[in-house]
């Protein structure tokens, strides 16, 4: 009976040591996860939102548009033109950097922001939102006084107020 327990062992053995390396992995990945994701608190501290004002506001003017569209249609790209003198492009540059922060936020899946090659004293904010319904949610919805204040740093540069427009999605047929 020995002698059957002892070649019981011996093919066993290597699965044994699959399985306690198995076991030590898997206790161990997690714990490495686990230290490195702290360790990350060093290199990107987290932001002190403390006097953040994350009330709701609704500030923004509901769209007027000439048509009415689908609720679920999209994309949607919102467009918003501004003129900035040549003294005020760098910080109104920054300033829109938090505002890229609050349209990504709110619900946009691109922002960028462009200055017109024909006019340079103008820029051309341009995010898209999946759909019609999704951006007025982030009209009535989802903007909190700190948007506000991000956008009002940002308008103060433009001379004159800036111009929004609403590019609706159409479904057109696609040549091969």
């Amino acid at each position: 009976m020995q002698t059957v327990g002892a070649q019981w062992l011996l093919v066993h053995e290597p699965n044994a040591s699959t399985l306690v390396a198995l076991v030590q992995t898997a206790s161990t990945v997690p714990v490495v996860l686990l230290a490195a994701g702290g360790a990350t608190i060093r290199l990107w501290p987290l932001i002190d939102t403390h006097a953040v004002d994350r009330s709701r506001v609704v500030f923004w003017p509901d769209p007027q548009l000439v048509l009415e569209p689908d609720p679920n249609g999209g994309p949607v790209v919102v467009t918003t033109v501004y003129t900035i003198a040549p003294a005020n492009e760098q910080p109104f540059v920054q300033a829109m950097a938090k505002v890229r922060l609050s349209r990504l936020r709110t619900g946009a899946t691109q922002w960028e922001l462009f200055r017109d090659g024909e006019t340079a004293h103008r820029f051309v904010e341009i995010f898209v939102v999946p759909s019609w319904d999704e951006h007025l949610r982030q009209h009535r919805e989802r903007l909190t006084g700190a948007d506000e204040q991000y956008e009002a740093a940002a308008e103060v540069f433009s001379v004159p107020p800036s111009q929004t427009t609403h590019l609706i999605s159409v479904d057109a047929p696609r040549s091969p």
